[in-house]
């Protein structure tokens, strides 16, 4: 993984360390190159090379949050999760996203997005199939309810530098009563359909 990205995840881990309560952001050792393999082939994909180089050195976060997104998952759930997306004239697959915006797909499901987090439904995906103005590997916010929403980073590299410039600026803050880190006021009714990220760096 390239130094920058690195030294985003550093940061971020920094910020955890002295804000949260201990434990709450895990950093496990990394998948073997095998393991990457394995799970591609399972898939029938391949991953970015950013993904592919997160894994290697952290196979998830152990089960812990990132942020308000949701479990960070390891290479076997994100595999797992794979498996059970719903494939072309599956039930529900007909049914456009509500509240879509940017450059994504206006399909609910794709077996070309590959979820990373998930917070009971709700989660994080990377897009490998994005519309033209996208970026193939973009990270998108993806909603139970309303499906893929938007564009929360051009690449995964890109997504931990936002999230540690947002940290540090006190864009968001531990939520004991949560056990999370969100924007100060996610948990309100009707907050989630905010589009928080839209002013961080």
């Amino acid at each position: 993984m390239a130094d920058g990205v690195g030294e985003s995840w550093r940061r971020i881990v920094t910020w955890y360390e002295g804000n949260t309560t201990p434990g709450t952001l895990v950093m496990p050792p990394g998948a073997s190159e095998e393991m990457v393999l394995v799970g591609e082939a399972e898939m029938g994909l391949r991953l970015p090379e950013d993904l592919r180089a997160f894994y290697r050195l952290n196979d998830g976060l152990g089960g812990s949050f990132l942020l308000h997104y949701g479990e960070f998952l390891s290479l076997d759930r994100v595999v797992s999760h794979y498996a059970s997306t719903p494939r072309p004239g599956d039930p529900g697959t007909e049914v456009e996203p509500f509240r879509l915006a940017g450059p994504i797909r206006p399909t609910w499901w794709s077996l070309l997005r590959v979820q990373i987090t998930d917070n009971s439904g709700d989660g994080v995906m990377v897009d490998l199939d994005p519309l033209p103005g996208g970026t193939v590997g973009q990270v998108i916010k993806f909603d139970h309810e309303d499906g893929p929403v938007r564009v929360l980073a051009p690449s995964f590299a890109a997504w931990p530098v936002r999230i540690a410039a947002a940290l540090e600026a006190g864009k968001l803050s531990w939520q004991p009563e949560d056990e999370w880190v969100a924007p100060p006021g996610y948990s309100t009714p009707g907050a989630y359909l905010k589009d928080w990220e839209a002013g961080w760096v």
